[in-house]
C-alpha cells in the first residue's frame, strides 16, 4: 500500500510539533526564572509575588504554580538557574560535572573547584538577601533552606572525596562548609575589595592547608 504525501508526512509533523512545544515550554520557563531572579534580587522576598512574576514574564499564575510550584520553590528554581544554568539542576550535579576525580593532581582539583565555587557565589549573591528574608518569614522557606543545608553537606562530602580520593573526616566537612559559605565570600570580595580570582586562590590554598591538617589529600 502506497501512502499519500499527507499520510507519510503526518508522523514527522507530529514529532516536529512536539519538539517545538517542548522548546517553547523551556523558553517560557527560562523567561519566568529570569524575571523571578531579577525581582527577588531587586524587590526582595516580601515584595515579590508569583502574580507579578507571571505578569512580567507574560504567562499565567497557574503555569508557574503547576510547573514550578510555590513562591519558595520559585525562589529556589531561580537561584539554581542563576547559579548553574540549564546544564545542572543542582549543586551536586554541577560538582559532578567538573570531573574532579579525573584530574591527576590535588592542587589542580582544588583550583578547578575554587574557581567554580567563586563563579557560583558571584552569580547567586544578588539573591542571598531574598533567601535570608524568606527563611525569616516563611515556614515553607525555612524547611526548604534546611533541606538545602543537608544537600550542601552531602555535596561537600562528595567534592572532598573527589579531591582526596577517599573518605574524609566530618570535621573537615564542617571546615569546608564554612570556608565555602556565602558570608566568607562577602567579607573578602565586596567587603575587603578582593578580586574574585584573588579570593579563589586564597580558597584553594586554605582548603589545601585544611586537607593537610586532617592528613588527607
Amino acid at each position: 500500500m502506497t501512502l499519500s504525501p499527507t499520510e507519510s508526512e503526518g508522523p514527522r509533523r507530529r514529532a516536529y510539533d512536539s519538539s517545538r512545544r517542548r522548546a517553547a515550554a523551556a523558553a517560557r520557563r527560562q523567561r519566568v526564572l529570569e524575571v523571578a531572579a531579577e525581582r527577588f534580587a531587586t524587590h526582595g522576598w516580601a515584595r515579590t509575588t508569583i502574580a507579578a512574576v507571571a505578569q512580567e514574564a507574560g504567562v499565567s499564575v497557574d503555569l508557574i504554580t503547576h510547573t514550578i510550584g510555590t513562591k519558595s520553590e520559585l525562589l529556589l528554581a531561580a537561584l539554581r538557574a542563576t547559579s548553574f544554568g540549564d546544564e545542572a539542576p543542582d549543586l551536586r550535579e554541577a560538582v559532578l560535572g567538573l570531573g574532579l576525580a579525573e584530574l591527576d593532581d590535588v592542587g589542580e582539583r582544588l583550583q578547578v573547584l575554587s574557581g567554580f565555587l567563586v563563579r557560583m557565589m558571584a552569580q547567586m549573591m544578588p539573591l542571598i538577601p531574598a533567601l535570608e528574608q524568606a527563611a525569616d518569614s516563611s515556614a515553607d522557606a525555612r524547611v526548604m533552606m534546611q533541606g538545602l543545608q543537608v544537600q550542601r553537606r552531602e555535596t561537600t562530602r562528595l567534592m572532598l572525596e573527589a579531591i582526596t580520593g577517599g573518605p574524609v573526616p566530618e570535621d573537615l566537612i564542617d571546615e569546608t562548609m564554612v570556608l565555602t559559605s556565602a558570608p566568607i565570600y562577602l567579607q573578602f570580595v565586596p567587603g575587603l575589595g578582593w578580586r574574585p580570582e584573588q579570593y579563589a586562590g586564597w580558597l584553594a590554598d586554605t582548603m589545601r592547608a585544611a586537607l593537610g591538617r586532617h592528613g588527607v589529600g
